[in-house]
């Protein structure tokens, strides 16, 4: 078997967990309740349609989930102080004093779904049509954030979604999110800061939900993984993808600040590829990531110019970001086609560079990304021999294995997605987005789709949405979703 039938063959495999996975949207939310609860404000004082941002969230988001210029007058739900202040002046010879949240700083956040959709692999020639599936619920997710004294600040959120799996239903548990912010330490203020933990990194916030009004960011960029046939997210690790895709969260070490008001920097290291055989990753590399934006225009990144306008969703600006990402899954191997002929692939190094962009025009915003990945493949067959009559306990026959290296190349893809979202009145909006992806692998079609959404803010924390995403290749996959969000 050669490397570009090996290819083919866990392309194939891949392609039918991935399109249906493809057509249903990431959930994870970072609409936190319990912020509006300690400064006494409306949630749309950072968003503009939970969990999309406005400029001013973004700045509270990058402030530690803090106010610009922050007096104890703003802090309605008071802090419990952990040590006297005068401790400060006796360091080290006492713990420097803090604080923590006055109340249980928890939230709750519930999607109810009613999801219609169409999924055909066409390389399998299998269609699978759903109508009006009530999912109620979608997911809940318990949310958590606060600030720890004046430099400490926290964000957690698990997810419990319920799931169908060989007929049974299930629930599945996932931590979306777990970091802790050492927020200008050492006294630099905005300038340098410190993520760690499970968290969004800086180089796909531009395109995720915080930045979108349609659900969960484009899967060409965030879900997509190039190397298969049709794609897929259900190999590996990286939090739904094969570490291929850009990730949508990593667990790893991130350092960001802001320079001059207007200019932003991001780096961070993190795990790769996984889980190992006895380790969260896959092997003893690790991934490194960075990325660098400027804002011409409205609101600067640390709100230093910050005059609370009466449409907070509007302003007049240009912020244009690069970034680049690097990868390494040597001795990673992914996929697998059958027992006496197990086709794999190793991805032993990949890099993603790319650009983003979001324009503000008054109640228009729109939101661009584009990334261009290069992979570095090797080619394995899995070949068994010397059967002997002793069964396992999968009811197969032993033998010898061993790993057959059947070639190795590069591969390239290109992405890219525009949206535009409109703010009909401060309760009604629209979006439209289109992504396209060119895949590494020569034998796959164009990937293109199209999604069209509208969303109402039943109250400030009910949000109504219907979106349909459609296709635009061969496939003719759909989903139209119609979906019903609260927080609190």
């Amino acid at each position: 078997m050669g490397f570009d039938t090996t290819t083919r063959t866990v392309s194939r495999m891949v392609a039918v967990a991935a399109a249906a996975a493809l057509l249903l949207p990431i959930r994870t939310a970072e609409a936190i309740p319990a912020f509006a609860r300690k400064y006494q404000t409306s949630c749309q004082t950072c968003h503009i349609a939970f969990p999309k941002l406005n400029p001013f969230g973004e700045v509270f988001r990058l402030r530690g989930y803090r106010m610009p210029d922050e007096t104890e007058d703003m802090i309605r739900e008071s802090p419990i102080p952990l040590g006297a202040p005068a401790y400060k002046r006796v360091w080290p010879d006492a713990v420097w004093p803090s604080d923590i949240p006055g109340t249980i700083p928890l939230s709750l956040s519930t999607v109810f779904s009613d999801v219609t959709q169409r999924t055909l692999v066409p390389s399998h020639s299998e269609t699978t049509t759903i109508k009006n599936d009530f999912r109620f619920p979608e997911e809940v997710g318990v949310l958590t954030g606060g600030t720890l004294g004046e430099t400490l600040s926290f964000f957690g959120a698990l997810a419990f979604a319920p799931g169908v799996h060989d007929g049974d239903e299930t629930v599945e548990v996932e931590l979306e999110h777990s970091q802790l912010n050492f927020n200008g330490p050492f006294g630099s203020g905005l300038r340098f800061n410190l993520k760690v933990g499970r968290f969004a990194p800086e180089i796909t916030q531009p395109l995720s939900h915080g930045a979108v009004l349609t659900t969960g960011g484009p899967a060409a960029l965030l879900q997509f993984v190039p190397i298969a046939e049709h794609g897929g997210s259900e190999v590996g690790g990286h939090d739904g993808g094969a570490g291929i895709a850009l990730p949508h969260s990593v667990d790893g070490i991130e350092a960001y600040g802001v320079l001059g008001h207007r200019f932003l920097y991001s780096g961070g290291v993190a795990n790769g590829l996984g889980p190992g055989e006895e380790s969260i990753d896959g092997n003893n590399a690790k991934d490194v990531y960075a990325r660098v934006a400027v804002k011409i225009g409205g609101l600067s990144f640390d709100g230093a110019d910050y005059d609370a306008p009466d449409e907070n969703w509007r302003e007049t600006s240009i912020r244009i970001g690069a970034f680049a990402y690097r990868g390494d899954g040597t001795d990673v191997l992914i996929g697998g086609t059958g027992h006496d002929a197990n086709a794999l692939l190793e991805d032993r190094s990949f890099t993603r560079i790319g650009v983003d962009v979001n324009a503000y025009v008054r109640d228009l915003n729109l939101v661009a990304g584009f990334v261009r990945g290069r992979d570095t493949l090797a080619g394995y067959e899995e070949i068994v021999t010397g059967h002997d009559e002793t069964e396992d306990e999968h009811g197969e026959t032993e033998g010898a294995r061993s790993l057959a290296f059947t070639g190795e190349d590069d591969f390239t893809y290109r992405a890219w997605f525009a949206e535009a979202d409109y703010v009909f009145m401060p309760w009604l909006h629209g979006a439209v987005r289109y992504e396209w992806l060119d895949p590494a692998n020569s034998d796959a079609p164009t990937f293109e789709r199209l999604v069209p959404n509208l969303t109402a803010l039943v109250r400030a924390n009910v949000k109504a949405y219907v979106e349909y995403q459609r296709d635009l290749g061969a496939s003719n996959n759909y989903l139209l979703l119609g979906g019903l969000q609260f927080a609190f």
